[in-house]
């Protein structure tokens, strides 16, 4: 077993992914299906990574020794090790991961701006909207949801 250098990758390949992965891991357990989730969350659904690029990388990256797994019910739950968290916290992370809103510190604002530019959308294709049922019993439930807030 060959120790993966998490700093570069194979030939640099997937370091995002790799960082991304101990990040959601250095505040808790998950499963690879957790980690899809949450990088999907994450990006607001720009980003996410298929199960093909999750569970080989955390089998290889458990290998190398950077992370924990332990097995109940049949799910596999990843954890970081000692290892992992002394290279979490001594690597910048990729610029992408400023994008991120968990990172950063104004993102009921950033949310808000979000849902803001959605409706100017959604205004602007009101007509096309007005005709697809799904989406407008989806958008009333959003709707819905949002007047519980204010």
């Amino acid at each position: 077993m060959h120790d993966l250098d998490m700093s570069t990758g194979d030939r640099g390949r997937s370091f995002g992914l790799r960082f991304v992965i101990l990040k959601l891991l250095s505040k808790k357990e998950m499963t690879g299906a957790m980690i899809i989730d949450s990088v999907s969350k994450m990006s607001l659904g720009y980003w996410k990574p298929s199960p093909g690029s999750i569970y080989p990388l955390l089998n290889m990256v458990s290998k190398a020794g950077y992370l924990k797994v332990r097995v109940q019910n049949g799910k596999k739950f990843y954890s970081l090790t000692p290892k992992a968290r002394e290279f979490y916290s001594n690597v910048c992370p990729p610029p992408f991961m400023t994008s991120f809103k968990s990172e950063r510190e104004d993102s009921i604002e950033e949310s808000i701006d979000s849902i803001t530019a959605s409706v100017n959308y959604l205004l602007d294709n009101a007509e096309l909207l007005r005709k697809d049922k799904r989406s407008l019993k989806a958008l009333r439930n959003v709707t819905k949801q949002l007047n519980e807030l204010v």
